[in-house]
């Protein structure tokens, strides 16, 4: 696992809310990383511009760590 990665917010707003046509390529970097095939890293902004969105797209007791989990694949 010698490779990082900076993974953008977009991809990972892509995969968590199954937006096409980006959401397939968007799991597959979520599932390298779950693998720890490589080290994804994000910016500490990121999780508070994807609460913001997410919290339009769900309620605010639904956005939670708990419930965004990594594939299992």
């Amino acid at each position: 696992m010698g490779l990082r990665i900076l993974v953008d917010t977009n991809v990972l707003l892509d995969y968590l809310l199954c937006r096409s046509p980006y959401d397939r390529a968007a799991e597959q970097i979520v599932v390298a990383c779950k693998q720890r095939r490589v080290s994804g890293c994000i910016a500490a902004h990121s999780i508070s511009n994807m609460f913001f969105i997410l919290r339009k797209v769900f309620s605010v007791a639904s956005v939670s760590y708990t419930h965004l989990t990594l594939p299992t694949t």
